[in-house]
């Protein structure tokens, strides 16, 4: 009888060198995700603790852009973020310290998802684990980073401007901001361009999984590019052009970072296959 194939065993797989990784049951692929998901817990709820001594500091390095583009516009009074309830203060500086805890928490997430997803994958792509959950990190920090310089002020900007005067009988409209809901608008545009930004990481694993090939995306790049464009018009607040065009030009580079990282990955697999082979 011949022996049985790796794929064919639950959990297990061929390795390069011709070894099979040991299966594993259901219920131990359920433990596994259990302790991955705890340690990852556990995480945050550190992360979230340093961030709520933190909370004030934070919320005023986040309000930056918010007060300077107040003043700018020329609204009256001090910049000012309301709470209608009780415990609304509370209830906002928790999810703001959560909010934060959860982003600088990020690296161990990467790393408790891909530690759960490799026993699935061969030696030759278990390599990648480090260089991925280090670029997922530093990519999903540089769309925060995005959110809050570029993308947060031109929006606000725009919101602030519909403030003000209407018509000639003295009516305003005046901009009055929870803060419930200044934490809604900021924790989305920070969390969606974070998540953004992770798309030259998915973009190299799909090449390295063998569902698209790099001259596929390069017959694609056009669509990106107009996709970009489409997306940049449909984000931005009013049809600012310039906000339009700094979306669209970050999505775009983010595409075409994706190619060549996906060139410089595929080069370092062809090789040590080269030095494999006899």
């Amino acid at each position: 009888m011949s022996e049985p194939n790796a794929n064919d065993l639950p959990g297990g797989r061929a390795s390069d060198s011709g070894e099979l990784d040991s299966a594993m049951s259901i219920w131990e692929h359920l433990d596994e995700f259990r302790r991955r998901l705890v340690r990852g817990v556990i995480a945050i709820c550190f992360t979230t603790g340093l961030c709520w001594f933190q909370k004030e500091r934070i919320l005023n390095v986040l309000a930056t852009p918010y007060v300077s583009q107040w003043r700018a516009a020329g609204m009256p009074g001090q910049p000012e973020l309301q709470s209608f309830e009780m415990g609304g203060n509370f209830t906002a500086y928790m999810r703001l310290a959560i909010t934060c805890g959860l982003i600088l928490g990020v690296p161990v997430i990467f790393w408790e998802l891909w530690g759960f997803i490799s026993p699935g994958l061969y030696a030759k792509e278990k390599r990648f684990i480090l260089p991925f959950v280090f670029f997922s990190s530093i990519l999903f920090f540089s769309g925060v980073v995005f959110a809050q310089k570029l993308a947060f002020p031109m929006a606000g900007h725009y919101f602030l401007t519909l403030s003000g005067a209407v018509g000639g009988q003295g009516l305003i409209v005046a901009q009055r901001t929870s803060f419930e809901s200044f934490l809604d608008f900021t924790t989305a545009v920070h969390l969606i361009f974070g998540a953004i930004f992770e798309l030259p990481i998915l973009i190299v694993f799909l090449v390295i999984a063998g569902i698209v090939t790099r001259s596929q995306l390069w017959k694609f790049s056009r669509y990106a590019i107009f996709a970009s464009i489409a997306i940049g018009a449909i984000a931005t607040p009013g049809g600012d052009v310039v906000f339009q065009m700094v979306v669209a030009g970050a999505l775009s580079g983010l595409y075409f970072s994706s190619i060549l990282l996906s060139y410089l990955v595929s080069a370092g697999t062809k090789k040590e296959a080269e030095k494999a082979s006899p």
